[in-house]
């Protein structure tokens, strides 16, 4: 059995979805106690985890062999996922798929900085692993545009120069499928680097999203401290805040621009393309 941690984050409630379609057997683990309720009622196998709380972990691991590792950001994160790998020791678990980010070995930003110790963790903990490092959501990229859109006709960055091969959290969550499902396509292989099929500055993705709307929306740069400014603005906490600015100002250096083939290796068709998400999502940004 599978055990799916953040299944009610983006990425892990899609997994959910590839797996009930490959008929394999998951549990969910929620962090969110009104989501585990709401699985429950649905009649899922559904339990609550809180990493920072490892006596969660003992009943969510019982049965489990697979564990998908995905935990949302924090400058906590290399603590909490610690947790859950030494959880999973002691259950026997026999695979670990963990959700990455983007260039984490080189530690270039402070999510890559979070996330490199609990890759190194993994590695040094006897259990047969997979790395998937994403490339910019589609999903979280477009939310953080989705308002100033509707209202100025424009989004605002801090890195307009910078491209960036933006990946669809569906298809993050297909490779994981196929990670602890299906037969590896190469078994010996345990870091996958998934980026879409372009890179776009954000002139481009200012353009695939015209299209998309047919009017037209600006990409607007601005400095790092309006940027900051605004995500404040916005209700970000700060720590976020300054995690995001920093990844902003490290694109370029951090080879967000590369473009792999590891998804269509994985799942076997190219990723999806960010004008097309942007078509199925239109409504979004129209008032």
């Amino acid at each position: 059995m599978i055990l799916v941690l953040g299944a009610g984050g983006t990425v892990g409630g899609h997994l959910c979805r590839e797996l009930e379609t490959r008929d394999a057997d998951y549990r969910a683990g929620f962090y969110s106690l009104e989501k585990l309720e709401a699985a429950l009622e649905e009649d899922m196998d559904a339990v609550e985890v809180d990493l920072a709380r490892p006596q969660t972990l003992r009943a969510a691991m019982e049965d489990i062999d697979r564990l998908f590792l995905l935990t949302a950001a924090s400058p906590r994160l290399p603590e909490l996922e610690r947790n859950a790998i030494a959880a999973a020791v002691r259950a026997g678990v026999r695979q670990i798929v963990k959700v990455s980010v983007w260039d984490a070995d080189r530690e270039g930003y402070s999510f890559a900085r979070w996330h490199a110790p609990s890759e190194q963790a993994l590695a040094d903990c006897g259990i047969a692993h997979n790395i998937l490092r994403p490339n910019g959501f589609m999903q979280s990229t477009a939310q953080g545009m989705e308002a100033t859109v509707r209202d100025h006709g424009a989004f605002y960055t801090a890195s307009a120069q910078a491209p960036v091969a933006y990946v669809d959290a569906r298809d993050v969550a297909a490779c994981a499928a196929a990670l602890l499902v299906d037969d590896p396509p190469v078994p010996d292989r345990r870091i996958w680097e998934l980026s879409g099929s372009e890179a776009l500055t954000a002139a481009g993705v200012a353009q695939a999203l015209s299209q998309a709307l047919h009017k037209p929306v600006r990409a607007v740069e601005v400095s790092e401290e309006v940027y900051r400014n605004g995500l404040l603005a916005a209700g970000l906490p700060e720590w976020l805040t300054d995690a995001l600015v920093d990844m902003a100002g490290s694109q370029a250096e951090a080879g967000f621009g590369r473009v792999t083939e590891d998804i269509e290796t994985l799942i076997g068709r190219p990723p999806r393309r960010m004008a097309d998400y942007f078509e199925e999502t239109r409504e979004n940004f129209l008032a």
